[in-house]
């Protein structure tokens, strides 16, 4: 049962979804799959969607009021009301590290993965993930 609101008008809180754990041992990580996240914050793992995969261009651009816009393999990212996904000044200093380190490349079994909106428990606030931390995918 899904608990929050992170994915908001694409799951929403108090659904019912099924997790196929290890799906991705066989299967490829895949963009927009909705995914379990072992984040180590919580004993209950994080769903979220994969945005940014092994190999995209990424870069953090200004936005008005002091917000950043993400872009991948030159689209900006948006949230499912059709906003732009807007991270905050914490939020960009997290990901800002991984632009300059990785000079705007995704690494090898590395993903971005966001809620559906902004300002959700998700890259912003941990930074990419290790596909070894996906436990599976979510389906709905």
């Amino acid at each position: 049962v899904v608990r929050g609101k992170s994915l908001e008008g694409v799951i929403a809180n108090g659904s019912k979804v099924i997790l196929l754990y290890g799906y991705y041992s066989c299967d490829p990580v895949e963009r927009n799959d909705v995914v379990a996240y072992d984040y180590k914050g919580s004993k209950i793992p994080l769903i979220k969607m994969i945005k940014a995969m092994p190999g995209d261009t990424f870069k953090l651009t200004p936005a008005p009021y002091g917000f950043y816009n993400i872009v991948v393999n030159n689209d900006t990212l948006y949230e499912v009301t059709g906003m732009k996904y807007e991270l905050r000044q914490n939020e960009y200093k997290m990901l800002h590290t991984y632009e300059r380190e990785y000079k705007n490349i995704m690494p090898e079994n590395t993903y971005m993965i966001l809620g559906s909106h902004s300002g959700t428990t998700d890259s912003g606030r941990f930074g990419l993930i290790s596909k070894r931390d996906i436990l599976g995918k979510i389906v709905y």
